[in-house]
């Protein structure tokens, strides 16, 4: 992943390849990996918006506000952007709506903010991390059917006597 030129005083997200978990990629410190989340929760609503306009959340509004606080920047243009595009509605007389090219502007702009330059390679790693959780999701829905189903009900426990 490329990164922008370090400045003094300015930290630096260390992506590296190897993964410390299934979500998260291998990180120096607590404060990356909690910028990478968020990001991952902003690249989300990125692509759910892209087919229809989304209501904004508490967990997105966080998402940006800590990415804003991370970034040191008192610039708020591609958070604020962004906030307005993912609500932009999709026009109803047939012209093309740009929201997603919109938000997807503002996305690279919050990702420079926190020092991850939008490169393809960090694009993908979004993209996959979100492919991993998407998975994550369908088996814990299948898994939390079968409980409903009773498939995977726990079984009553048979007492035994005590004999002598």
């Amino acid at each position: 992943m490329g990164f922008p030129e370090h400045r003094p005083g300015q930290t630096r997200i260390g992506l590296s390849d190897h993964r410390c978990s299934v979500y998260v990629p291998a990180m120096a410190t607590v404060r990356d990996q909690l910028i990478w989340k968020a990001l991952l929760a902003v690249d989300e609503a990125a692509q759910r918006a892209a087919n229809a306009p989304i209501a904004p959340s508490f967990a997105l509004r966080f998402a940006l506000a800590f990415l804003y606080a991370a970034s040191g920047s008192r610039e708020r243009w591609s958070y604020d952007s962004f906030w307005q595009e993912i609500q932009r509605p999709t026009p109803v007389d047939g012209r093309h709506c740009a929201r997603k090219m919109m938000a997807t502007t503002a996305l690279h702009g919050i990702m420079r903010s926190v020092g991850v330059i939008p490169t393809l390679e960090a694009t993908d790693r979004l993209r996959a991390n979100r492919q991993r959780l998407s998975q994550v999701e369908i088996a814990a829905r299948r898994l939390a059917k079968e409980v409903s189903d009773e498939r995977l009900a726990p079984q009553p426990v048979k007492k035994r006597r005590r004999t002598g």
